[in-house]
């Protein structure tokens, strides 16, 4: 979880699957923080924005498909990448999870009052996560790719 660019725009890391002919671009926001924000303060919001998402704290709304600002920058930035996949792999790329990975455990989904929001960001299919929850994905990547390099080498 390193931030070489503080100023970049867009998520930290992606990843591109493909199941049942469906590929699909997952994104990836890490935030170095001392302390984890909460839910409802401006650094947990505009951390989101590199994803594409606008979140509307007022009205506890979610947007994934912003027009303006940040997020709709990061949101146009995004689609047209996906594009960009899709014609170089020849199929059509949907946007996936977009998660906000943060360096401890965030403690925001025990309180009650999120829950709802927590439910209508899940159907988003946005999600928070803790950076131990990214590292197992990571490594199964990893894991996954030195198995092939291996088996490719064998041959």
């Amino acid at each position: 979880m390193r931030q070489t660019v503080s100023n970049a725009q867009g998520p930290d890391l992606m990843i591109l699957s493909r199941n049942d002919g469906t590929v699909v671009l997952h994104l990836f926001q890490c935030k170095n923080l001392k302390k984890s924000p909460t839910m409802r303060s401006d650094q947990f919001i505009e951390a989101f924005w590199s994803l594409g998402v606008k979140i509307n704290k007022e009205e506890q709304d979610i947007h994934c498909e912003p027009d303006h600002g940040s997020a709709g920058y990061s949101y146009h930035g995004i689609q047209h990448l996906a594009r960009k996949l899709g014609e170089k792999l020849g199929s059509h790329v949907t946007i996936g999870n977009r998660t906000l990975v943060l360096p401890q455990k965030w403690k925001q989904d025990r309180d009650p009052q999120n829950g709802d929001f927590l439910h209508l960001a899940s159907k988003n299919m946005v999600r928070v996560w803790n950076h131990e929850m990214l590292e197992p994905t990571i490594s199964a990547l990893y894991d996954k790719n030195a198995q092939r390099e291996k088996e490719m080498g064998e041959k």
